[in-house]
């Protein structure tokens, strides 16, 4: 995924970045009954959850609105396996990545668009009237950090096989 997206990925999926997908209810009832969780952990059972996802008549809207070049869909953003895609669909699908505060404004509050809207910047606009935003973190991004370690991974793979 292009770095540019990282910030508003990151805000899109808000708390649910954190949630733990499992295959199915029964193996959630299975960890929760076991216990031993430490803090309260929400799950997303690929078998039961339903997610929104915005039309693609809509996200041609939004960029005939805006310009094609200045709105996206993080669904088209982001690499993950298949199987995945239920939980993918349920955290990204009614969410539309924009290039400015400018667009996601005019985007969310737009009769025919009428969605949520996250800036590069990581401000969030509802199209029910709420705007969240503000200063963020100097560090880099939980992604870049992710993207980082994968890469130390393989350099220590690599040096492995070479010893």
């Amino acid at each position: 995924m292009d770095e540019r997206f990282n910030i508003a990925i990151e805000s899109a999926a808000g708390g649910k970045l954190f949630n733990v997908v499992v295959n199915n209810d029964e193996t959630t009832k299975k960890i929760i009954k076991i216990g031993g969780l430490k803090k309260r952990i929400t799950f997303i059972a690929l078998n039961r959850v339903s997610p929104y996802i915005i039309s693609n008549k809509t996200i041609e809207q939004a960029k005939n609105i805006v310009g094609k070049d200045k709105v996206w869909s993080p669904l088209s953003l982001i690499e993950y396996d298949n199987y995945l895609k239920p939980a993918i669909e349920f955290v990204f699908g009614n969410t539309l990545i924009c290039s400015s505060a400018n667009e996601a404004k005019k985007l969310a509050y737009d009769k025919n668009v009428k969605c949520r809207c996250v800036t590069l910047d990581g401000d969030v606009f509802e199209s029910t009237g709420t705007l969240t935003g503000g200063s963020r973190p100097t560090s880099n991004s939980l992604l870049q950090k992710q993207k980082e370690l994968r890469e130390m991974k393989k350099q220590l793979s690599i040096l492995i096989e070479n010893e």
